[in-house]
Formats: structure tokens, C-alpha cells, sequence
């Protein structure tokens, strides 16, 4: 068994995984085997959702299951995954040796998504960088902008809390978003601006444009921090202005409620609690939609733009 540390919680898994090692052993931590095995949905799982799954290679149906606080997720072409949170157990089996590569990709997204869930950590589709004594979210549509926005500022002097997905909960003093792993996925246009804050680079997927690159300790930001906004892309063109608008409680919650990662495998119950947390951010007044060119080489000066963003906040704050 090797052990990892990401998401706040230590991993022991029978297989390496792309994630920072965890020095020593850890008896309570979540346990993950990967299996090369062809299985069947076991008795007393009811069907809850099937899904399309695009972007990983070939096209992939997806099932998910429940039986009590187990899931079970079916990745037809792939692997299984068997969830068993009460008992931090997690099993993955795929098909055969050529899947394990993408079971692992769901693995880091989709599955540890589901176990987080029940730790009440609600992990969105986004990016998070802490600049200064801020924290911000940043999530988009796919190819909107979130990767080029998340270079610009690492370049401008902000640090890395997560790439992907941000886990966020509640606590006491406000919302809070947590660190995942010190990793961010740059397509190979992106990949020469950052030479200078990641240590290595592979392929997301064997020939895939995109790499997984492993972020220098200096340039990730370890840890929980309070939330000062959650900004949702709207990309606009080279010539439209940079802006921020405050989104109000409606389109707030159904721009963010699509933020959600992997909502496809979650519980009633889970998704209520997703919109907790929504509805917790849009009383702070933290969601706001950001419009903002693509082009990395056109984006005027972003620190600036943040900044004036901040002044607003304080100044309706202070009305």
C-alpha cells in the first residue's frame, strides 16, 4: 500500500497514483484498490442516473447506482467503481490493462468527488488561486477561458490552490475552499507560460495535447482559506472590456448550480446539500460572472482589474 495526501486526507492505495506521497502509514485514511477484474453491479444497487460520457478517448455511457450510503458507478467501456464511505473504502475494477490509465483519470475526478461529498467537502468544476491575502474561484465552460485566466495570474504573482476541481464547505466564519493537490492540467499552447512555476509535465492521456503538470512548492498555496468570490468566465472578444457583475440571487444559483463536478453521481440528499452552499455564497454576495478574453496575449492587466473589483466590493459593503 502507498499513501498520498490530497484533498485534506490521506489515500492509501495498492497502485501509484499521480499524487503527492504521504510519509509513514496511516490506519485512518481512504483506501483505494485498483483491480483488473470484469464484475457485475452487485444485488440491491437501484439504477439513479445514466450519463454520456465525452472527452476521455471514445465516447462512454455512465451509470450510477445506489444502495444505502454505497454508490456504485459504471463506466461501460472502462471500469466500476464500488464507494463505500462508511467505510473509507474505495474499489475500482477495470476491465483490462489498457483501461487503467483512464479508470485512474475518473478515479481523481469523478469517484473522489462522490467520497468527498460525504465528508461535506462539494467540489466544483473550476480553478482556485489565492493572490495576495485573496482567494478566488474561477469556473467556465469548457474551453471558456479558466486555464488561460489561471496562467495569467500564477505569471502576475497569485499561487495555485487548485486546478479542476475545488472543494468548498462550510464553516463557521463563512464558505471555505480547500487545496487539492499541487497539479493543473495546461493544453500545450498554455504549457511554454508556465515553464517557470511547474517541475514536470505528462500527458493527461497517452497523445493528448493537454499535460498534467506538477506545480513547484512555491506556487502552491497548501490549505483552507475563506472564499472572497466565486467568478463564473463569460469570455468576451479582444476589443470588449474587461468587467465584473454581481450576479443576483436567480441566475447566481443557476449559473453556479451547473458548476457542480460530477453532479451526475450524486444523492438527493447531496445535491441538496450542494445547493446549501450555493445559496450560502449568493447571501455573502460572493458570485459574480467575469468577462474576460480568451487570448492569454490580449488580456490587459487582470491583477488591476481584480483589484478594482475588490475596492467596489468593500465600497457597497461600506454603502
Amino acid at each position: 500500500m502507498k499513501y498520498y495526501y490530497a484533498f485534506g486526507i490521506v489515500i492509501g492505495c495498492n497502485l501509484e497514483l499521480p499524487l503527492p506521497e504521504y510519509p509513514g502509514e496511516e490506519k485512518d485514511c481512504l483506501e483505494i484498490r485498483l483491480l483488473e477484474k470484469s464484475v457485475e453491479v452487485p444485488d440491491g444497487f437501484v439504477l439513479r442516473n445514466s450519463f454520456l460520457i465525452e472527452g476521455n478517448g471514445d465516447d462512454d455511457m455512465g451509470s450510477y447506482y445506489e444502495r444505502g450510503d454505497e454508490k456504485w458507478v459504471r463506466y461501460q467501456a472502462v471500469c466500476d467503481f464500488w464507494i463505500r464511505p462508511l467505510e473509507q473504502k474505495m474499489d475500482c475494477y477495470y476491465r483490462v490493462p489498457e483501461n487503467l490509465e483512464l479508470a485512474e483519470i475518473y478515479l481523481l475526478s469523478d469517484c473522489i468527488s462522490a467520497y468527498l461529498r460525504h465528508v461535506k467537502q462539494y467540489v466544483f468544476h473550476a480553478a482556485a488561486v489565492r493572490l495576495g491575502n485573496k482567494s478566488y474561484v474561477f469556473s467556465a465552460e469548457k474551453g471558456g477561458g479558466k486555464s488561460t485566466l489561471l496562467a495569467s495570474l500564477v505569471n502576475s504573482g497569485g499561487d495555485v490552490i487548485s486546478d479542476d476541481l475545488v472543494p468548498l464547505f462550510l464553516a463557521e466564519q463563512g464558505v471555505m475552499l480547500r487545496s487539492s493537490f499541487p497539479s493543473v492540467k495546461l493544453n500545450s499552447g498554455q504549457f511554454p507560460l508556465a515553464t517557470d512555476w511547474i517541475s514536470d509535465a505528462r500527458p493527461v492521456l497517452k497523445g493528448s495535447l493537454k499535460k498534467s503538470c506538477t506545480l513547484k512548492s512555491e506556487r502552491y498555496a497548501e490549505g483552507d482559506f475563506p472564499l472572497d468570490a466565486f467568478f463564473v468566465i463569460h469570455p468576451v472578444t479582444a476589443d470588449e472590456p474587461i468587467q465584473v457583475r454581481k450576479l443576483n440571487a436567480a441566475e447566481g444559483f443557476v449559473a453556479l448550480l451547473q458548476c457542480i463536478f460530477s453532479g451526475t453521481t450524486a444523492s438527493n440528499s447531496e445535491i441538496i446539500a450542494y445547493q446549501k452552499v450555493i445559496r450560502r455564497i449568493l447571501k455573502e454576495n460572493l458570485a459574480f460572472q467575469l468577462d474576460i478574453p480568451r487570448d492569454l496575449e490580449q488580456l490587459p492587466n487582470v491583477i488591476d482589474v481584480l483589484k478594482h473589483f475588490d475596492n467596489g466590493k468593500e465600497e457597497s459593503k461600506n454603502g
